[in-house]
C-alpha cells in the first residue's frame, strides 16, 4: 500500500494563500500572520550540522539561497567587508564592539587565504526566515524563531518595507530577490554551507560491523562501534529513556551481534533481564547477592582505572605502587559501607589495613601479579587485627576513645554477620566465559548502603577483566546505572567515569543504561554524572517525559522536533547521536533474533 505523504500547512499557505496583505514589517497570508526576517550575521566558527536547528523551527519557512561569486566580485565584496569592519572597530565605544569587528576582519582575511590556497568555491548566501501562525499564537512562534537563530550565534532583523520581497524569496514561484541579496546576503564558502546540513538520509555503512537501525528515510545504518575515526573516539554507549521505550530490547539485540563478532560481554543485571540470554548463549550467570562462585574479596588488590587529570586516586606518599593506590580505593569502599565514619576512624582504619597487608608480606613495592586469590587477607582478618589493637589499647591504660573497638564493632557484620556472605572470603569469581551476567537482583531489597558498596566491589572486579588483555574486546553493560549514584559519595561515578575514559586503551567499551537521567545531573554529582552521559560516542535517546526529558533537552540541546519525538514515546524509535551526527532512527529487529533474548523484559 502506498504510504500517504503528510501535508505541510505552512508551505501550502505560502504557495497558495487565500489572501495577501503586506505591511511595512509584517504580512497577512490568508488567516495567518507572518513576518519576514533576514539573517545578517552568522557564527564565525560553525560545527557540522549547524543549520539543523534553523531549518527545523516549528511553524516557520526558511529559505536559503546560494549564488556563486566570481573572483573579481569576491575580492570587491571582501574588501568592502574588511573596510566596514575596520571603521566599526575605529568608531567602537565598547570593547565588545571592537572585539567583534576585529574578529570579522580576521575571518575575512582567512577566507581570502582559503580562496588562494585551496581554490575554494565562495558564494553569496541569503537566508530568509518567515515565522507563520494564527494571530493569537504568532508572538510565541516569532520568539521561538529569534531564540533559535541566537542559539546558532546568528543575528537577524525584520526586513522593513521588504515584506513582499521576503514572501517572493521563500515562495517557489519566484526567482531570488535582488533587494534581499543586498540586505541579507553574506559571503560564505560552499563547504561551510553544505556542512550546515546534517546529510544523514543516505544511510551509513562502516564497511564492517552489523545492521544497527534505519533512519527516517528508510536507509540502513551499518555500524561498527569499534571503529575509531574522526569524532568517533571511543566505543562507549549511553541508552537513555523512560521505561517501556525499548532500551532492553535493543541492548539485547546489540549484545547478540557483539557476541557473534567475538566480543566478551559482562552485564551487571539488577532485574535478571539478561539471565535467559546469558544461558542461551552458553554464558555464566552469577549471583552477586551471595551466590556460590561469585564472591569478590574487596581486600584483594586490583589495578585501578585512573584519569590522568583527576587527583582523587593520588599518591598517598608511598610511591604510587598498586597497594598505595588501592588504599585510596578501599577508602571509598569502606566509606560506602560505613557512611558515618569520621576522619579519625578512617585514619585508624588505614593504619590497620597497612599492617594487615604487611603481615601477609604485601608492601608498597610488592608485585601483585604473582599473588594468588587465597593469599590475600579477608575481612575477618581485619576485624581480628582491630580486636587485637583494641585489647592493647585497653591494657595500656590510655584515655580517650578506643577507635579500634569501634572499627571491630562496625566491621563485625561484614566479617561474621549478615553481610559476610558478600564481603568475607577469598575471590571465587573467575569466569572465562564469553558472556558473563552478574545478577544483583537479590540486592534490591537491601539498603542503599549495601547495594552501592557491592556495586562498587563488582565494578572493581569488572575493570580487572577489562584491563587484563589489551587486545580483547570487552563490553561492560551497567543496567539501571542510577544505582551507582550517591550524592554524598560520588566516587563510584568517578570510578566508572575513569573506566570510560581509559577503556579505549584496552579495547573496552562501557555501555550505560538508565531511565533516571535526573539522578546523574544532581547538584552534588553533576561534575561526574554528566561526563558519563557526555563521554560515549554513541548516545541513544528514547521516549521520555517530565524532569528526565527536561534534562535531556538541556544536556543535548534538542530541537523542537526532537523533543516532540521523545514525548511521543513510540516504541523502537530513537534519536541516535553518533559523534557530531544526529539521526532519527527506528529499530527493526528480525524475528529470528528474539529466540536469543529470553522472555523476561526486552520484548
Amino acid at each position: 500500500m502506498k504510504k500517504e505523504k503528510q501535508e505541510n500547512p505552512a508551505l501550502i499557505n505560502v504557495i497558495a494563500p487565500i489572501a495577501l496583505e503586506f505591511q511595512p514589517a509584517s504580512m497577512q497570508l490568508g488567516e495567518n500572520k507572518a513576518k519576514g526576517y533576514g539573517i545578517i550575521r552568522y557564527a564565525a566558527d560553525n560545527e557540522y550540522g549547524w543549520l539543523a536547528k534553523l531549518t527545523n523551527i516549528p511553524n516557520a519557512i526558511v529559505s536559503i539561497t546560494y549564488e556563486p561569486l566570481d573572483t573579481e566580485e569576491m575580492i570587491s565584496v571582501m574588501d568592502s567587508n574588511i573596510t566596514a569592519a575596520k571603521k566599526r572597530m575605529t568608531d567602537a565605544t565598547k570593547q565588545s564592539e571592537e572585539t567583534r569587528a576585529e574578529k570579522e576582519i580576521r575571518h575575512s582575511r582567512a577566507l581570502l587565504e582559503r580562496m588562494d590556497d585551496r581554490n575554494e568555491a565562495i558564494g553569496m548566501v541569503s537566508t530568509v526566515v518567515l515565522p507563520l501562525s494564527a494571530e493569537e499564537s504568532f508572538e510565541k512562534v516569532e520568539r521561538k524563531a529569534r531564540s533559535t537563530v541566537k542559539k546558532i550565534a546568528g543575528r537577524m532583523r525584520v526586513l522593513v518595507n521588504m515584506q513582499k520581497e521576503a514572501y517572493k524569496q521563500v515562495s517557489p514561484a519566484y526567482i531570488p530577490q535582488r533587494r534581499i541579496r543586498q540586505v541579507a546576503g553574506r559571503v560564505m564558502p560552499l563547504s561551510t554551507l553544505l556542512g550546515g546540513f546534517p546529510f544523514s538520509k543516505s544511510g551509513i555503512n562502516d564497511g564492517s560491523g552489523y545492521y544497527f537501525a534505519k533512519d527516517d528515510a528508510g536507509s540502513i545504518l551499518t555500524l561498527d562501534p569499534w571503529k575509531r575515526q574522526g569524532d568517533r573516539t571511543n566505543s562507549n554507549m549511553a541508552f537513555l529513556g523512560g521505561s517501556g521505550a525499548g532500551k532492553s530490547t535493543k541492548m539485547k539485540d546489540l549484545l547478540t551481534d557483539e557476541y557473534m563478532m567475538g566480543s566478551k560481554i559482562i552485564v551487571i543485571d539488577p532485574e535478571d533481564e539478561y539471565k535467559e540470554q546469558c544461558r542461551i548463549l552458553k554464558g555464566d550467570w552469577l549471583n552477586a547477592a551471595g551466590g556460590a562462585g561469585c564472591h569478590i574479596n574487596p581486600l584483594q588488590i586490583q589495578m585501578i582505572p585512573r584519569d590522568e587529570e583527576d587527583d582523587y586516586y593520588k599518591d598517598e606518599g608511598f610511591g604510587m605502587g598498586p597497594l598505595a593506590l588501592y588504599l585510596k580505593h578501599l577508602e571509598t569502599f569502606f566509606t560506602l559501607y560505613m557512611p558515618d565514619m569520621d576522619d579519625y576512624l578512617l585514619a585508624h582504619l588505614k593504619k590497620l589495613l597497612i599492617e594487615m597487608y604487611q603481615k601477609r608480606g604485601i608492601t608498597f613495592e610488592t608485585d601483585i601479579s604473582e599473588i594468588k586469590n587465597e593469599d590475600y587477607p579477608i575481612m575477618e582478618d581485619l576485624v581480628h587485627l582491630a580486636e587485637e589493637h583494641s585489647e592493647k589499647f585497653k591494657k595500656s591504660g590510655e584515655t580517650g576513645e578506643n577507635y579500634y573497638s569501634r572499627l571491630a564493632l562496625l566491621l563485625w557484620d561484614a566479617a561474621f554477620g549478615a553481610d559476610a556472605f558478600l564481603f568475607n572470603g577469598s575471590t571465587t569469581l573467575n569466569s572465562e566465559s564469553q558472556y558473563i551476567c552478574i545478577s544483583t537482583a537479590g540486592l534490591m531489597d537491601a539498603s542503599d548502603r549495601i547495594k552501592r558498596t557491592q556495586y562498587f566491589n563488582i565494578l572493581t572486579w569488572a575493570w580487572k577483566e577489562i584491563s587484563k588483555n589489551r587486545k580483547e574486546r570487552v563490553i561492560l553493560v551497567c543496567d539501571e546505572a542510577y544505582l551507582l549514584v550517591d550524592p554524598e559519595l560520588p566516587q563510584s561515578l568517578i570510578f566508572l567515569r575513569n573506566a570510560m575514559k581509559r577503556g579505549r586503551k584496552y579495547e573496552a567499551a562501557i555501555w550505560v543504561i538508565t531511565q533516571n537521567i535526573v539522578d546523574f545531573l544532581g547538584e552534588k554529582v553533576k561534575a561526574y554524572g554528566q561526563e558519563l552521559l557526555d563521554n560515549p560516542t554513541y548516545k541513544i535517546l528514547m521516549g521520555a517525559d517530565g524532569a528526565n526529558l527536561e534534562k535531556l533537552v538541556e544536556l543535548y540541546r534538542l530541537t523542537e522536533q526532537e523533543i516532540l519525538m521523545l514525548e511521543a514515546k513510540k516504541r523502537g524509535q530513537a534519536i541516535l547521536m553518533m559523534g557530531a551526527k544526529r539521526l532519527k532512527v527506528k529499530f527493526e529487529i528480525p524475528d529470528y533474533k528474539f529466540q536469543y533474548f529470553g522472555t523476561k523484559g526486552g520484548r
